[in-house]
């Protein structure tokens, strides 16, 4: 059984090195630490390492769309994980859609100075 385990755990290790492009440095570690745990039969520690990741990940989305949104840290950080997820999606949305307008603005505003020469 123990040898099986640590078949798994080189399985997942092959894996999980797509995600590390996206976890930083740090994150990635728990990532792996978290997979193996699961590959010896400790979920529950395992799943400790990915709720940290994922609470993580959640912050840095926040933190990217924070001036979006009249939500302060604590606020955010008092908020159920939902809500956070939530004001994280709508942000998101504000934000492209700021950036959506402003390249509309300024497409119009090339067209016009080519229609003026």
């Amino acid at each position: 059984m123990r040898l099986l385990r640590r078949g798994m755990a080189d399985i997942a290790e092959s894996e999980i090195q797509n995600y590390r492009n996206i976890l930083k440095e740090d994150k990635y570690r728990e990532f792996n630490r978290a997979v193996g745990l699961n590959a010896h039969g400790i979920g529950t520690g395992a799943f400790v390492y990915l709720r940290r990741i994922f609470e993580n990940l959640i912050k840095e989305a926040y933190d990217s769309v924070k001036s979006e949104i009249s939500l302060g840290e604590e606020e955010f950080r008092l908020k159920r994980m939902d809500e956070k997820i939530k004001e994280n999606e709508t942000a998101q949305k504000i934000k492209k859609f700021k950036f959506d307008l402003t390249e509309i603005k300024e497409g119009l505003k090339s067209k016009g100075k080519k229609n003026s020469d």
